[in-house]
């Protein structure tokens, strides 16, 4: 990680971080120090961020993203992800 900002925990004890100066977010599994990219900068089929700030994922386990250096909210759907607005 380098310059993380924002976190959420879900229900299952996994820890999503967003990796502000590496432009992704990461997703931590339980018992588990190394993270798996899901979204940004080395992810498959996402969307470019700049500079991630804050996480959250809903009940059905969407995520929703601050992308602060492209001045917008994106969120991830059952088609892939998408700005929501900026």
């Amino acid at each position: 990680l380098h310059t993380p900002h924002g976190i959420f925990v879900n229900t299952k004890l996994q820890l999503f971080v967003a990796d502000c100066s590496n432009n992704r977010i990461q997703r931590f599994n339980p018992n588990n120090s190394t993270g798996v990219t899901v979204a940004g900068n080395g992810a498959e089929n996402t969307i470019s961020l700049s500079c991630p700030m804050g996480i959250h994922l809903d009940a059905d386990g969407y995520l929703f993203i601050v992308d602060h250096g492209h001045h917008r909210i994106v969120g991830s759907g059952p088609h892939g992800f998408r700005c929501l607005v900026g």
